[in-house]
């Protein structure tokens, strides 16, 4: 560590030029945030005066990087939600007498003829969810509501499954069933807000749910973005950690020459 080493006359420069650039430019009044004041700035307060200066910039550099991603991850973002415009993600079939004679016989082959009208997409908008013979026939979810939790997609499958499942959790032996039942769950009140027959539907909640991020992402374009400090900000622990030490270095340096004084006259 630096403070358990004797400050060089080359660092004691360093520290001087670093000390006088801090205060012609001074700290801003920016609220450092916690992630960067904590991960950064107090890491750079025990690196030598005449290495923070590269230190703080390739702080700098790789908070420009994780900019340039969140960029690039916006931009195909938006790709993807121009597609989903046009061609939305559904849970079986496209929209549609032929998408909906799909999901008729697929849900009689599951054994919930019952939820033939029920349907699921993603579109641009977000998550649709069609109950036509329920009191709320359609409902919208974005990413916000299963990061929150108000929401939890997950699957059911056929009754006739369950022996069969059943048996396999015994033997430690993963199933996935080939078809089933998209459930929409609200845990709140513990009631099924949706619920569409799929083939491979823990397959199609990981392509809804990918979805539903490109949304967000859309949405929300500065989420994830890590405001630049200036150095000066970034530098704030380390002038005041250093000023101390060399500080103390000095006392200790002048207490010393003081004591070989006092014994020179004795």
């Amino acid at each position: 560590m630096a403070d358990e080493t004797t400050i060089t006359p080359e660092q004691i420069e360093a520290f001087d030029q670093i000390r006088r650039i801090f205060r012609e430019h001074g700290e801003t009044n920016w609220n450092m945030p916690p992630e960067i004041a904590i991960q950064y700035a107090q890491e750079l307060a025990d690196v030598p005066p005449d290495q923070v200066r590269q230190k703080a910039r390739e702080i700098l550099q790789k908070l420009k990087d994780n900019n340039t991603k969140e960029k690039q991850k916006r931009e195909k973002a938006k790709e993807r939600v121009a597609a989903l415009k046009a061609n939305s993600i559904t849970n079986l079939g496209r929209p549609g007498l032929i998408g909906y004679l799909q999901r008729s016989i697929m849900a009689s082959i599951n054994g919930t003829p019952l939820n033939a009208l029920n349907w699921m997409e993603v579109n641009d908008k977000g998550l649709q969810v069609y109950t036509p013979l329920a009191p709320v026939s359609q409902r919208t979810f974005k990413q916000r509501d299963l990061a929150g939790n108000r929401v939890v997609l997950s699957v059911d499958p056929p009754a006739y499954f369950d022996a069969l499942i059943g048996l396999l959790k015994q033997l430690r032996i993963n199933f996935t069933t080939p078809w089933g039942q998209i459930i929409v769950y609200e845990p709140s009140s513990g009631r099924n807000l949706g619920e569409a027959v799929a083939l491979w539907p823990d397959r199609k909640i990981k392509e809804f749910r990918d979805a539903l991020m490109q949304i967000h992402l859309v949405e929300n374009p500065f989420e994830g973005y890590q405001r630049l400090p200036r150095m000066v900000d970034l530098l704030g622990y380390h002038v005041e950690e250093w000023d101390l030490k060399i500080a103390d270095q000095q006392q200790a340096a002048n207490q010393a020459g003081t004591a070989e004084e006092e014994e020179d006259e004795e």
